[in-house]
């Protein structure tokens, strides 16, 4: 599976890479995904939706903080995926504090884990939601 280290900014509190496999695309952050780093998440998102995946996966398991702003770029990331026609799912265990924070805001309900079959049930975001 190749991976794909996205460019950021030097001193960035975020890693995004992205990884190509099949029909799938799996952004895996790593760091903080806060107001500053929240340009570079949807740039990475972007450039993966261009090789027009059936599934967008995130993996947040390295996130160690994720502010308002980050969780916005999530959701926005989401729509963008089911607009392009693919569906989005978190894969990974949450950290302590971004769990809070997604417990807290509701976030956790709209951004689920996905099943380990992946299937179309798994998709919190997708075809039936791209309009």
């Amino acid at each position: 599976m190749p991976m794909h280290p996205v460019t950021h900014p030097a001193g960035s509190p975020l890693t995004v890479r992205t990884h190509f496999h099949g029909d799938q695309v799996t952004l895996t952050l790593c760091g903080e995904l806060d107001f500053a780093a929240r340009p570079q998440l949807l740039r990475a998102a972007r450039l993966a939706l261009r090789h027009r995946p059936a599934v967008l996966r995130v993996d947040l398991s390295g996130l160690s903080f994720c502010d308002c702003a980050g969780l916005g770029a999530l959701l926005r990331g989401g729509r963008e995926a089911g607009r392009s026609g693919a569906g989005m799912v978190r894969v990974g265990t949450l950290q302590p504090l971004p769990a809070r924070v997604f417990a807290l805001t509701g976030v956790d309900a709209r951004l689920a884990p996905a099943p380990a079959d992946d299937g179309p049930a798994a998709l919190p975001w997708g075809r039936a939601e791209a309009g």
